[in-house]
Parts: C-alpha cells; sequence; structure tokens
C-alpha cells in the first residue's frame, strides 16, 4: 500500500470556481491585467468559511503547534466569546453578501472540547440564523479528544457534522510529542483511542497524524497505525498522515515536505483558504475577527464590537496583496500555470521562507497542464504573470 503525505483541501463545490479562459488569460493592456488579477482574487464568493476559537486553553503542550504561543493556563479568565455578537456579525454579513449560500463552521482552539457547552450554544445559534436565511451551515471541530468524555460533550458533538482528531502514530511517537497538563491522564494515546471508538458511531471521524522525518519513512508504523484505527471502523481514506511542518518561521530542513512539493502534481485552481478574499474568517475568544488562524497577530482586523465591511475589504486585500508569497516571489513572475497553483496552502510558508518557487517543480506542472489541455479536460490558455510585479504594484495603488 502506497501511502502519501496528504493535505486538506476543503471539496465544497462553492469554494472553487469553474476554470474559465477569462480567469486564466490575461489582456495584453495593463489596467485589463490589473482588472483580471482582482476578478480572480478579489471577487465575493458564495461560501463563508468562519473560524471559530472559542478559548485559548488547552490540555496539551505540542511543540509543534501553530498557535502555542497563544495558549493560556486553564484557571486564566479569558473574556469570552459574546454569542450575540458572533450571530449579528454573521447575519450583517448574509446581508453585506447575499450570495451566501453555505457557511462552513470549524471550531478550534486551544482546545474547544474544554468549552462543550459555549460550543454547543454557538452553532444552535448560527443554526438558527442559516435556517431562517435558506443557507446550508456544515460544523466541523478539530481536537485531541484526549479527555474523560461527558454529557456536555457528546451534547457538543451531536451537534456536528464531522470532527478531526490528531494521533501523531502510535503510542510511543503520540506521547512523545503530545504532552498533556493532567497528571491524571498518563497515557493520551490510550484515552483518544478509547474516545474515537465511542465518537465514530456519533459524527463523521477523520485522524491526522503529525509524524518526524523518521516515523514518517517507518512504512510498518503507518500500516499498524491504520490498521489500529481501521479497527474503531474510521475508513481509510479518513486517515491523514504528513509531516511535522515548522511552525514559528523555525525553518528546518525537511527532506519529505522537500520531495512531496517539487513531486505534487495536484493543480490548485483556488488559492489557499487564507487567500480567498472575504470567505474565510477567524473569530478569537476574545471577540476580535482575523484573516489567519496560523498567522492570528499579523491579521487583525476588527472588534466584533464594532467594524465596518468596506473596511474589512480593504484591510483583506491588503493581507492578500503583501501576505501571498506567489505575488511577492520574483521567481514566480513568469510561471504560466501560477492561476493553477498560487504557491499552495499558507501552512507551508515558513518552509518555504517565503520562496515557493525555490522548492516548486514548476515543469512538472506546466507538463500536467499541457496533458489535461491536450485531454480537454482544462482550457489551454492559462494564466501568464509575466511582468507580474509592475501590476502587483498598481493593485496596491
Amino acid at each position: 500500500m502506497n501511502h502519501v503525505l496528504k493535505t486538506s483541501i476543503d471539496n465544497t463545490p462553492c469554494l472553487f470556481n469553474t476554470i474559465t479562459q477569462d480567469i486564466h488569460y490575461l489582456p495584453s493592456n495593463l489596467l485589463d491585467r490589473a482588472q483580471s488579477i482582482s476578478k480572480r482574487l478579489f471577487g465575493l464568493n458564495n461560501c463563508l468559511q468562519l473560524e471559530i476559537i472559542p478559548t485559548w486553553k488547552c490540555n496539551f503542550r505540542c511543540p509543534h503547534c501553530y498557535v502555542k504561543d497563544h495558549l493560556i493556563p486553564s484557571g486564566f479568565e479569558e473574556k469570552g466569546i459574546n454569542i450575540n455578537l458572533v450571530t449579528k456579525f454573521i447575519s450583517d454579513f448574509i446581508d453585506y453578501n447575499p450570495r451566501i449560500k453555505y457557511i462552513r463552521v470549524n471550531l478550534l482552539g486551544g482546545e474547544s472540547f474544554l468549552e462543550p457547552n459555549k460550543c454547543t450554544e454557538i452553532i444552535i445559534a448560527i443554526k438558527k440564523i442559516c435556517l431562517l436565511n435558506n443557507i446550508k451551515a456544515i460544523f466541523s471541530s478539530s481536537t485531541n479528544l484526549s479527555f474523560d468524555l461527558t454529557k456536555h460533550h457528546l451534547e457538543y458533538i451531536e451537534q456536528l457534522d464531522s470532527i478531526l482528531v490528531s494521533l501523531d502514530g502510535l503510542e510511543q511517537t503520540n506521547n512523545n510529542q503530545r504532552f498533556s497538563l493532567s497528571s491524571e491522564n498518563t497515557n493520551p494515546f490510550l484515552k483518544t483511542l478509547l474516545n474515537i471508538k465511542q465518537c465514530v458511531e456519533l459524527v463523521s471521524v477523520t485522524v491526522q497524524a503529525v509524524l518526524s522525518d523518521k516515523d514518517y519513512d517507518n512504512k510498518q508504523l503507518i500500516a499498524d497505525y491504520i490498521y489500529i484505527l481501521s479497527e474503531l471502523d474510521v475508513a481509510e481514506d479518513q486517515i491523514q498522515i504528513g509531516c511535522k511542518v515548522p511552525v514559528n518561521r523555525d525553518f528546518t530542513n525537511n527532506q519529505n515536505i522537500i520531495k512531496y512539493f517539487k513531486n505534487n502534481k495536484t493543480l490548485y485552481p483556488s488559492p489557499c483558504c487564507c487567500f480567498r478574499y472575504m470567505c474565510h474568517l477567524v473569530i478569537g475568544p476574545e471577540n476580535n475577527l482575523y484573516i489567519d488562524y496560523h498567522n492570528i497577530d499579523e491579521t487583525l482586523v476588527c472588534s466584533l464590537e464594532e467594524y465596518d465591511f468596506s473596511n474589512i475589504e480593504k484591510q483583506y486585500k491588503q493581507s492578500i496583496l503583501e501576505r501571498m508569497d506567489v505575488l511577492n516571489d520574483p521567481g514566480c513572475s513568469s510561471c504560466p500555470v501560477i492561476g493553477l497553483c498560487w504557491g499552495r496552502c499558507v501552512t507551508l510558508k515558513c518552509f518555504t521562507n517565503g520562496k515557493p518557487s525555490l522548492f516548486c517543480n514548476k515543469e512538472q506542472l506546466i507538463e500536467t497542464v499541457n496533458i489535461m489541455a491536450k485531454q480537454g479536460t482544462l482550457i489551454e490558455k492559462v494564466l501568464s504573470y509575466q511582468n507580474l510585479q509592475k501590476e502587483i504594484e498598481y493593485l496596491k495603488k
């Protein structure tokens, strides 16, 4: 069995626009070219992807966590999410963009299961708004699931469509990099397994492992990992296995990620979710609005107590222009298939160090696109970003 590094790609149809000629062909006139880029990157969508952080509390301290610097002690008093502010913002957003047909809500942390009642209240409140506006709502949560499940947790789970459980390999590998703050949780691996067994009967469960280079190359470890989860009725296509990505810009030479980056033939006609203009937003426990969960500090937009959508639009656009690496990497400016790549996931940013062109196999991507074009599965004219820097500077004015 061939186990490959997987990435999470949102497959909601509304988030992936049909590839059409006007998107992938740049007119010769500079103004028209700038407008073409704007149309591709800055058009309103019919889906809102909302990440809600009910708390920065977490029962674990994992060295590879993206938000470990934001985690707080369990006894620390947070301001706490105001559900009325959240629902008002969503209602206002629907009025602002009446095209909205889908709302995807992912409850993150910290560990959202430390606030099960609050999470249940949030979901119920959002469901009411969506029902009134004939909008389809989908709810998910990411969790370590390494705690004693109570009736409050089960009530929270019943409101969800899916959960993503972090379990980093087998017992030794998981427990060596997932450090529980509870002295009573002496075996986080076993605790999570027992809870997975209970949850698969209630909700769709996906399990992901974040492994070191050494463990990722251990085929027996991966085979045993998949076997154990399959015995708990977790489907194999719902098991994600990947390498530890360096966080907090702590660049390391991860050979498996390099191999994945250079050999991957997957096309990305839509930018990473953190660069999907006005359709991906984050709400923190202090009732602030952000653009990027992986970069909270640099993407604060406003408070939910006072906001203006024209200002949110302006900040979102500026964030994309400044933070989207392919728009600022000179090595990407001549790439004829950048509109089917976009630099991939923002989580690789710390790995590529802001220069995705240095780790990309452009020739292979071009070959893949050409083959698809000949097969009639892709239009022949794709986005060409010659003189890209001039156009980006034009957009920034």
